[in-house]
């Protein structure tokens, strides 16, 4: 007999190839000679500016300079980011049939330095700075451990399935990161 889960994950039913009558895991058309061409646009949005102040005073004795950089940015990746290794700037190959990635960014730059000049060959200088990165990436399950009755130790904080990796392709969630 073939596995309860294993028999839910293949009947599951999936728009993710842009068939609402698919199915999770998909299959070409035997006439095609077996091969599988998909493509689904992703979507991306960035707001970001740099400030900048720089101000001399006291006839060219102090200087105070301040950047302040500002980036919301946010990606949504049909298939995913791939493995790994794509997670941590590699390709995607063309293999990968992941399931959608949102990948939100919020990046904070700020500084501020004063410089005094004692006399030619004195001068003080103080910097501040600081630097907030908060980027995430969010796997928008498609189908979810309760969905197929998986029981693990980790669901109440982790909903996604494993990762399903074969000789040819893989599909599943991208393994996330929250830094």
């Amino acid at each position: 007999t073939i596995d309860p889960v294993a028999a839910k994950l293949l009947a599951f039913k999936s728009n993710q190839f842009n068939d609402a009558s698919g199915f999770l895991f998909p299959g070409a058309d035997p006439s095609s000679g077996g091969q599988f061409v998909l493509s689904k646009a992703g979507t991306y949005t960035d707001d970001q500016f740099t400030a900048n102040y720089d101000r001399e005073f006291h006839n060219s004795a102090d200087k105070i300079s301040a950047r302040f950089f500002f980036s919301n940015f946010e990606s949504v990746l049909p298939f995913g980011a791939g493995g790994l290794t794509a997670t941590l700037g590699g390709t995607i190959s063309q293999t990968d049939l992941n399931f959608p990635l949102d990948l939100p960014v919020h990046d904070r730059f700020f500084s501020i330095a004063e410089t005094h000049l004692f006399n030619p060959r004195l001068v003080n200088e103080f910097r501040f700075g600081y630097v907030h990165i908060d980027n995430k990436a969010i796997n928008k399950p498609i189908i979810t451990v309760d969905d197929l009755g998986i029981n693990r130790p980790n669901n109440n904080l982790f909903k996604t399935i494993y990762k399903f990796t074969f000789s040819t392709f893989q599909l599943g969630p991208t393994p996330g990161a929250d830094q």
